[in-house]
């Protein structure tokens, strides 16, 4: 079924309040994620500059000229991270801001992390 991401449908939620399409995460209900397989991260990252795979989590190290060009570098993850309804780990050090992504449930590495990195560098102009 395609939806339109402009139209809303509702679908009554556990305690009757209806929910809409974008509160569902624009998929029509509730869906499994899964942590993907070791194979799947590396051919991922061999396509992807500057990311690194560290344990569970997807890190990548971002530099800029100054302190203010990183801050508005993070607000522009903030937005990105914000519509993906995905957060990052976000480590600022002056004139270098630090990406970690990851999954909670399930714990590891899943689309929704590598979906997201590729927004960011999309928006960055850094892929």
């Amino acid at each position: 079924m395609h939806v339109d991401s402009n139209e809303v449908q509702e679908v009554p939620a556990h305690d009757g309040k209806l929910l809409s399409h974008k509160e569902l995460g624009g998929m029509g209900g509730a869906t499994m994620v899964s942590a993907l397989n070791p194979e799947s991260i590396r051919g991922w990252l061999r396509n992807r500059r500057g990311w690194k795979r560290r344990s569970n989590k997807l890190i990548k190290d971002f530099s800029f000229g100054s302190f203010r060009d990183s801050i508005v570098f993070v607000n522009r993850v903030a937005t990105l991270a914000d519509c993906h309804d995905h957060h990052p780990d976000i480590d600022v050090r002056y004139s270098t801001v630090t990406l970690t992504l990851s999954t909670n449930d399930p714990r590891g590495i899943t689309e929704k992390d590598l979906e997201l990195a590729e927004q960011i560098d999309f928006a960055t102009s850094t892929h």
